[in-house]
């Protein structure tokens, strides 16, 4: 049996690769090899497709997880860290296997978060390097992360695959580039600080002030990140064309890549990217902080420099007014079967 341990994964991205990752091991007929940890806010209809006696919820802390391994202690295999953090004991004859997939522990500078939260950042790498192994094996979805994560945990860049995995055909070609669209930008993000919103909202609010281009932005910010709304608010009040949709579910987002010829992504860091894939496979041109992991999975429209409120602008401003081809393309490939076939 297998441990697939997702004990920190309830929503945003997390949970997307995780609700994949199990649908496909429904598809080929290997659900049962696993017993899963689930954290107990994760809410997702394909867990109801799980046997009872192979799931259990906890709360999300070290103390529950170390509980558990060690009440189940020979009970596995082979356990499989979903959600960054390597057992909380020494498998001595397990194999173990780590998802890796936030950017934010290995590297937070600049990303304008306190001192707090950056420190939180720290004791959490901390941590994990301290729980770490040296024959355990270490999963990426690319060649960035990878490159941050050997040089974060000192880790040899030979113990870390390179296996990207995401649920892919969502949104095939739903845009059709219609001229009626050319003025809708798009960016799918919670409001998270590295998503960088505020330099993106500054680039409409200077489009408005200097040209008074007739082209709108469509947002997806959650009612939580209340001072994002607030500003979204003053600059609606000024007379800058955002529309923020809020939390989105599967249908409005497919309406939106439909109907928004341009998706940007302005932010800081990724460590994958999902929106920006779904945006490249439902067509949309896609704008790009000219930053690593832009070059991982796309080759974009155009590139800008996520600091730079006016170069932003600018290269809004020419996708709106030069008449061109798609030119994004996206570059990475599915190795969902080689994940699990390597767990397996």
């Amino acid at each position: 049996m297998i441990l697939l341990d997702a004990i920190y994964i309830n929503q945003s991205g997390g949970k997307v690769l995780l609700e994949y990752f199990i649908k496909n091991l429904i598809f080929e007929q290997k659900i049962f090899n696993f017993f899963f940890l689930f954290d107990n806010r994760l809410e997702s209809g394909i867990i109801n497709e799980i046997p009872v006696n192979q799931r259990v919820f906890l709360g999300p802390t070290e103390a529950n997880r170390l509980k558990f391994y060690k009440k189940t202690q020979n009970d596995f295999s082979k356990v499989f860290c979903f959600a960054n953090v390597p057992p909380p004991v020494k498998k001595k004859k397990s194999e173990v296997y780590i998802l890796f997939h936030n950017a934010l522990i290995l590297d937070s500078k600049n990303k304008d978060y306190s001192y707090t939260t950056r420190l939180s950042f720290l004791l959490k790498r901390q941590y994990i390097r301290y729980k770490n192994q040296k024959d355990y094996n270490w999963i990426v979805q690319t060649k960035n992360m990878a490159n941050l994560l050997s040089k974060g945990l000192s880790l040899s860049i030979n113990s870390i695959k390179v296996l990207p995995f995401y649920e892919s055909g969502r949104f095939t070609n739903v845009n059709k580039q219609l001229e009626i669209n050319n003025g809708n930008f798009l960016y799918v993000a919670d409001g998270v600080k590295q998503k960088n919103h505020l330099t993106l909202l500054f680039a409409w609010e200077y489009l408005l002030d200097k040209y008074n281009l007739p082209i709108s932005l469509h947002l997806t910010v959650p009612p939580n990140f209340i001072s994002l709304i607030t500003e979204i608010k003053r600059l609606q009040n000024k007379g800058v064309n955002i529309i923020n949709h809020g939390r989105c579910n599967f249908i409005e987002i497919e309406s939106l890549y439909r109907n928004c010829n341009t998706f940007i992504t302005p932010s800081l860091t990724e460590s994958f990217g999902l929106p920006i894939i779904e945006a490249a496979e439902a067509g949309c041109k896609i704008l790009a902080a000219d930053l690593p992991y832009t070059y991982d999975i796309i080759n974009p429209l155009a590139t800008f420099d996520p600091n730079k409120v006016e170069d932003l602008a600018e290269k809004i401003r020419l996708a709106f007014l030069e008449s061109h081809e798609n030119k994004t393309q996206l570059i990475i490939n599915n190795k969902i079967k080689d994940i699990i076939n390597l767990i397996t």
